[in-house]
């Protein structure tokens, strides 16, 4: 197929707000403690300590958060304890790494034969698309429950024979949706023959998504 008048490659990585509870914090801070060189009983010590403090301004605000959510003429309770005591315990968030996003592509192509020869290519590459998408049923039982599943797709942005190195690489894809118009701002066809009248404008748009998840190993490599 013809070169794309544009290639987009959109990577995400996934992050998210998550709370960390004063245990988690009290752990974290321990080890950072050991890890720099102090005493076991020295931040055990500290740990125990920070830790009153904490949990007993935790468990209060937990209190006073259930006392607002009793009903009727509880709510606000939290609040107004706060604005008597003009200080609040806010959740302390951290953002996590989740994970990463696989990759989608999407190509349109809009194929205007000139004759009878190039509409029918248009029709096998339409065909081709749609056939290695679909599954199959094993044996040919289309009254069986067994089926293969589709073929997938390796795609490449080729320059003058050769595979276009300052684009990023794609890894093998299936094919989850084909879309196909035929005809344009108003459907035409070409003079009809003993196979139909084939239309002078196709459009097709494909939607790939990546089997695989790109980590810095495979960037690196060029995807």
């Amino acid at each position: 197929l013809y070169m794309p008048p544009s290639a987009t490659f959109t990577s995400a990585a996934n992050y998210q707000d998550t709370e960390i509870g004063v245990g988690a914090k009290m752990v974290g801070d321990a080890y950072n403690s050991i890890k720099g060189g102090a005493s076991m009983s020295g931040v055990i010590s500290q740990t125990l300590d920070t830790l009153g403090s904490e949990a007993n301004a935790s468990i209060v605000n937990k209190m006073l958060g259930l006392v607002s959510a009793v009903g009727p003429g509880f709510q606000g309770s939290k609040e107004a304890f706060e604005m008597a005591s003009g200080e609040i315990v806010a959740d302390r968030m951290e953002l996590a790494f989740k994970g990463i996003n696989k990759r989608k592509f999407q190509f349109s192509f809009k194929f205007i034969p000139k004759n009878k020869k190039e509409a029918d290519e248009v029709r096998n590459i339409v065909f081709a698309f749609r056939s290695n998408m679909a599954p199959e049923f094993v044996g040919g039982a289309r009254a069986g429950r067994k089926m293969r599943v589709p073929n997938t797709f390796d795609i490449s942005y080729m320059y003058d024979g050769n595979e276009n190195q300052y684009l990023q690489k794609i890894s093998t894809c299936v094919l989850e949706q084909c879309d196909v118009v035929y005809g344009g701002d108003r459907y035409r066809t070409f003079e009809a023959n003993e196979e139909g009248a084939p239309a002078v404008e196709t459009q097709v748009t494909l939607q790939f998504g990546e089997m695989e998840l790109i980590t810095k190993e495979r960037v690196n490599e060029g995807f």
